[in-house]
């Protein structure tokens, strides 16, 4: 696996992103915050090979939707009576 082998776009302008493989687990990371409200479009293309090193025998793509706002993670959570912090 590695960059060629798969892509983000939103129509017809790739994503910018790094791609972090560990034993066989692939992590793709975006080198920004995917945009709301926009529609995305993945492609794995057959540089994607088994362990064997048989590629798979088509691209494989698919489409989703970013929802209306960025999210914004947990809330803090106040450890101010809590006790110490060091």
């Amino acid at each position: 696996v590695n960059e060629l082998s798969f892509s983000l776009m939103t129509g017809a302008m790739p994503i910018d992103a790094t791609l972090t493989l560990a034993g066989t687990t692939v992590t793709w990371h975006p080198a920004a915050e995917l945009a709301p409200n926009t529609e995305y479009t993945a492609i794995v293309t057959t540089e994607v090979t088994d362990l064997a090193g048989i590629p798979m025998a088509a691209d494989v793509s698919w489409t989703f939707a970013t929802g209306t706002s960025v999210a914004q993670g947990p809330r803090r959570v106040p450890l101010g009576t809590a006790g110490d912090f060091a």
